[in-house]
């Protein structure tokens, strides 16, 4: 529904290219870059009290704390 929006002149849009480039194939839609090399984010999480202490949580959490940035 988005990129049909932005298709139609509608609206603009911030997607991760390899999604565009997927779902946009013969769409008349434009890419561009946020910046001179393009737009880098941070992935935050959030869960409900106590939920963090359920196992497939907790070793979730382990995980993405083990990773470097």
């Amino acid at each position: 529904m988005m990129l049909q929006l932005v298709a139609a002149g509608r609206c603009i849009t911030v997607l991760p290219d390899w999604l565009l480039r997927e779902a946009a194939a013969g769409m008349p839609i434009r890419l561009l870059k946020i910046g001179y090399q393009g737009l880098h984010k941070s992935i935050n999480l959030g869960t409900h009290a106590g939920e963090s202490r359920i196992e497939h949580m907790a070793g979730f959490f382990r995980l993405v704390r083990s990773v470097e940035p």
